[in-house]
């Protein structure tokens, strides 16, 4: 059984294309395992759940707009928006990933119908307060 730990998460996004830097998450996050929950630091009612496993990376941000991102190692994956207009689905492609207690990182591209990448970022997750 696994229990639900309370630690620090500070999230960082690295815009590769436009070469930016910006915190997304700073603060207290929910660690259950494979599992992290948190909110974003601009807009707190905003709640993002990561879900690291060793065959995908899934990234939810659960909101009116909502998004799921599958991150998968060996094929590609998809990008999955839901909003009041409908839903909207793209290509997704892994670039990098890493794991382990302290850290873990994403680096990946969202791709349109032309194949061309709309996002191409890396996100780092640094985990404090995390027992082994």
């Amino acid at each position: 059984m696994l229990w639900v730990m309370e630690i620090h998460v500070k999230l960082t996004q690295f815009d590769i294309t436009r070469k930016e830097i910006t915190v997304l998450a700073d603060g207290i996050a929910d660690l259950n395992g494979d599992r992290l929950s948190y909110t974003e630091k601009e807009n707190p009612s905003i709640r993002h759940e990561i879900i690291f496993e060793e065959n995908q990376i899934v990234l939810k941000r659960l909101a009116d707009i909502s998004s799921e991102t599958c991150l998968l190692p060996d094929r590609k994956g998809t990008a999955s928006v839901n909003s009041p207009f409908g839903v909207m689905e793209l290509d997704t492609v892994l670039k990098r990933w890493s794991r382990d207690s302290e850290r873990w990182m994403v680096e990946y591209q969202i791709l349109d119908d032309s194949g061309n990448a709309v996002t191409n970022q890396q996100l780092v997750w640094e985990l404090k307060g995390v027992k082994e």
